[in-house]
């Protein structure tokens, strides 16, 4: 029993399918012929009512269609007869193409004056809801009335009837509501000289990265002319390699008489991602024909606007990406370099002072450090050459916290070293700068006339000072001292050679510099 419902509702279904085609088919059938602009577009019978224009005294052949030549500001009388051939009464609405029928009302399109060259806008009917009797006809009078602004040439438009249906709902509980409409064309012709006026006043381009990297064109153009402008356009595009592409015979957007607005191309390839290219557009206003006030036609031909637009395609985001990349490797490198400096400066070092038929293997046998390591810290290049009297750093190891921290304050106090650092850091000075510069500094400290002195608990450097018999000031200098200037116990100050010695109040060790 199942299956047999079954069956049943699919050939109910597919009865029910083959209706809904051929109705569709109708309808677009009818919606062409509404389109078509020919004969077949006069008065047909379709869903029971039809419509035809009224027979004028002056007409030698039957109207299929309204035709007026009237100039601006004119206005025109004119009628329409409906008709229905249905069995039973009937309400036709009649409406043109300045109307929208929508469930069973009418409802007038606004618009702005100049916005609207459609004929159909310019119709109104003495009556739109028409009660006809059934196999009766009415005929409905109108007035076409030509607005100042309407544009000089030929402005079409449709006429409609459509009877006045409710929606009605079969057994299954499913809605289907069918509107059928038929009509006529309505067809102005404005006579007078045609002024065409087309000025681009710029261009621009934007790219929109969330549709593809879409690229568009933007016209901001006037038209100076007395008629509606339908431009169209094609458009070659260049780069430093030739042609990068074209588009041909673009419709674009009508432009109204007087006035400006923008315009609009989309290209129709993405947007190249970085160069310098050269657009040619030329814009074609078309042949155009042209109503006399004598009644003749005059066919203008095409006219063109070109127009050159250099622009630059610069990937921002990514250009600003790979700046950013750049900045911080260059700031990752800068941390490197600064680690290396600093383990570098907190190296202890004594100074050698090379001598006849010294080679840097020799020397670095000598102290038990590795020739390469010797070189590297000494900033030599190949082929590692030394000659007597040259001056090498020799590391001896790591400098204590306390010593790290007095060399740093020494360091600090020196704009050349402080400047060196920083240098080498950015790229403007290298690292042997600095090592030039501490290698000066122990060089002075350690010359023939100097000598270190290794400062004892509870030492002053008035004590110092006293037992080197020099004043306070120049201690200060040479040891680059700061305030409150406390010695700690096995501190090294450099102090000039004295002969004969005094002796002190106190008992020094004494450390001659090599």
């Amino acid at each position: 029993m199942k299956q047999k419902l079954s069956e049943n509702r699919g050939v109910a279904m597919k009865k029910y399918s083959k209706v809904i085609v051929f109705l569709t088919s109708l309808v677009l059938i009818v919606g062409f012929l509404l389109m078509s602009g020919n004969s077949a577009y006069a008065s047909p019978n379709v869903g029971g009512v039809s419509m035809e224009p009224v027979a004028r005294a002056e007409d030698t052949a039957v109207r299929h269609s309204f035709r007026y030549v009237l100039a601006e500001g004119e206005e025109l009388r004119d009628a329409v007869v409906v008709r229905s051939t249905k069995d039973s009464a009937a309400v036709i609405m009649l409406f043109s193409s300045g109307y929208n029928f929508k469930d069973g009302k009418l409802i007038k399109l606004e618009y702005e004056p100049g916005d609207r060259q459609d004929p159909g806008y310019w119709v109104e009917f003495d009556e739109q809801e028409i009660p006809v009797s059934p196999h009766g006809s009415k005929t409905v009078g109108f007035t076409v009335r030509v607005p100042e602004y309407a544009d000089v040439g030929e402005h079409t438009g449709v006429i409609l009837v459509s009877e006045k249906k409710s929606a009605s709902k079969n057994k299954g509980g499913m809605g289907l509501s069918i509107v059928m409409q038929v009509g006529a064309q309505i067809v102005v012709n404005v006579p007078g000289d045609v002024e065409r006026s087309l000025v681009i006043n710029s261009v621009t381009h934007s790219i929109d990265r969330s549709d593809n990297r879409a690229l568009k064109f933007h016209f901001n153009a006037s038209n100076g002319g007395n008629v509606t402008l339908r431009p169209r356009l094609d458009a070659v595009i260049r780069g430093l390699f030739g042609k990068v592409g074209e588009m041909k015979d673009v419709e674009m957007s009508p432009l109204l008489r007087e006035s400006t607005g923008e315009l609009m191309l989309p290209w129709n390839k993405r947007a190249p991602y970085i160069g310098r290219f050269v657009a040619s557009f030329k814009f074609h206003l078309g042949e155009h024909t042209q109503y006399n006030r004598d009644g003749t036609t005059t066919l203008l031909p095409d006219e063109t606007v070109e127009v050159t637009y250099v622009f630059w395609i610069i990937p921002g985001a990514e250009i600003l990406y790979v700046v950013l990349l750049i900045i911080f490797l260059y700031l990752l490198r800068s941390l490197w370099l600064y680690l290396v400096i600093s383990r570098r400066l907190r190296t202890k070092t004594k100074i050698y002072k090379v001598v006849k038929n010294d080679t840097l293997t020799g020397i670095a046998a000598k102290f038990g450090i590795d020739p390469r390591v010797l070189a590297k810290f000494n900033m030599m290049r190949w082929p590692y050459e030394v000659h007597p009297g040259d001056q090498l750093l020799i590391p001896i190891g790591r400098m204590e916290r306390k010593e790290w921290k007095e060399r740093s304050r020494t360091m600090l106090g020196d704009r050349e070293i402080v400047g060196g650092i920083l240098g080498h850091l950015f790229r403007w000075r290298g690292v042997h700068h600095i090592t030039s510069k501490l290698m000066k500094q122990d060089t002075e400290r350690l010359s023939d006339d100097m000598e270190i002195l290794i400062a004892e608990k509870g030492d002053t450097i008035t004590d110092v000072a006293e037992f080197a018999g020099i004043g306070l000031d120049e201690l200060i200098s040479l040891n680059n001292l700061r305030p409150p200037y406390r010695l700690r116990n096995g501190q090294e100050l450099i102090v000039p050679k004295k002969k004969p010695r005094k002796k002190a109040k106190k008992t020094h060790k004494k450390r001659r510099g090599k």
